[in-house]
């Protein structure tokens, strides 16, 4: 389970949040339990799986509001089914 005082989990498919398919047509449905953080680290997985009428979940969370974070950077590493890779990603933000 995340910190909550950190972190927020934003779920379903957008429309809870005034974003039909969170505004940029997206094909999964966000889900808490897609997200699991293991010894320090944070996992999040996606699956190929029908909820809430999308084929796939995976999560979603952010630190809006959450505190002073001044720097964050994480890198995003993955295969898909395939054995393929997932493109890495790098996050920088500042919130005050």
């Amino acid at each position: 389970m995340l910190d909550e005082l950190k972190w927020s989990y934003l779920t379903g498919t957008g429309t809870e949040y005034g974003l039909q398919n969170w505004g940029n047509n997206e094909l999964q449905y966000y889900r808490e339990e897609n997200a699991v953080l293991d010894t320090g680290y944070l996992f999040i997985t996606a699956k190929k799986e029908s909820v809430g009428g999308k084929s796939y979940t995976s999560a979603r969370i952010h630190t809006i509001n959450k505190g002073d974070l001044d720097l964050l950077q994480d890198r995003i590493q993955g295969e898909d089914a395939r054995g393929e890779g997932i493109d890495g990603g790098c996050v920088d933000a500042t919130h005050r």
